[in-house]
């Protein structure tokens, strides 16, 4: 195994490492991403700061906005009125536009999404079950 001051990654000693790192690329960004997946687990402010942040990213939904949102729906799914305190609520979008429809649980926004989000296929579904 090399050390630290070789110009050979300390982890795994198979890569050239940066000279201001001890780690190569790859072994860097394998002890980052456990690191991000431990405070993940671990620390709720975390959690919630990363999925604000995808979605902001993925849908374009501000906190304020998920917010707005949650209370306007009294904090349960739009379809099945039901909370999901352990999932929380995701984010449902039309695929084609892009627009935020609303918050639904897994269950309900995976059907919608099973359906391929055509109504023809919902109504036909509902009178199925009648």
């Amino acid at each position: 195994m090399s050390t630290f001051s070789d110009q050979w990654c300390a982890k795994c000693g198979d890569a050239r490492r940066a000279p201001s790192h001890a780690y190569c690329r790859r072994c860097r960004n394998e002890y980052q991403n456990g690191y991000r997946r431990y405070r993940y687990k671990t620390e709720l402010a975390y959690r919630q700061k990363a999925r604000a942040a995808n979605r902001s990213r993925l849908y374009g939904v501000s906190e304020d906005r998920h917010t707005e949102l949650w209370a306007q729906q009294g904090g349960v799914c739009a379809i099945c009125l039901l909370d999901d305190e352990a999932k929380g609520l995701g984010v449902d979008h039309d695929h084609e536009t892009g627009a935020v429809r609303g918050l639904l649980c897994q269950n309900c926004n995976g059907a919608i999404g099973m359906l391929r989000e055509r109504q023809d296929l919902l109504v036909r579904a509902g009178e199925y079950l009648q």
